[in-house]
C-alpha cells in the first residue's frame, strides 16, 4: 500500500503538470494569432466547401482571388498566402562520398503577394 501513494502522487503531478501546459500554451497561440494586431478585426479568412464531407477548406483557386474582391465594395485588399512545411521544393540536397544525391535538410517556407503588405498594415523600413 505504502508503494502505491508515491506512484499516485507522481501520476497526479504529471496529469496537473500537462494540464498547466496545455493551458498556458493555449493562451500562447490566441496571443500570437493574426488577428490580435492591430487592424486584426478586419482581416478574413476565405474558405471554400472542401471535398470532404462537411469540412472547408482554406485553399483556393487562384483566378477567383479577385473575384473575391470584386464581390464587395467593402473589400479593400485581398492577398493570397500559401505556407509548406518540408515541402519537395524547398529539400537541400548534396551528394555524399558515392556520389548519390542525399536530402539533407527540408525548409518551411510561404508564399505570398506584395498585396500582403496593405492587408496587414506592414510598414516596410526603407
Amino acid at each position: 500500500m505504502t508503494r502505491d501513494v508515491p506512484a499516485l502522487m507522481n501520476v497526479i503531478g504529471l496529469g496537473i503538470a500537462f494540464a498547466v501546459f496545455l493551458v498556458l500554451m493555449s493562451q500562447v497561440w490566441w496571443d500570437y494569432r493574426y488577428d490580435r494586431f492591430n487592424g486584426g478585426k478586419d482581416v478574413y479568412i476565405a474558405e471554400a466547401p472542401s471535398p470532404y464531407d462537411g469540412k472547408y477548406s482554406s485553399f483556393i483557386v487562384r483566378p477567383s482571388i479577385p473575384l473575391i474582391k470584386d464581390c464587395s465594395p467593402d473589400i479593400a485588399a485581398v492577398c493570397d498566402y500559401y505556407f509548406t512545411k518540408d515541402d519537395r521544393l524547398g529539400r537541400i540536397k548534396v551528394k555524399d562520398n558515392a556520389g548519390e544525391y542525399v536530402i539533407l535538410k527540408g525548409i518551411d517556407y510561404g508564399v505570398t503577394e506584395t498585396s500582403v503588405v496593405d492587408v496587414f498594415n506592414i510598414d516596410l523600413l526603407t
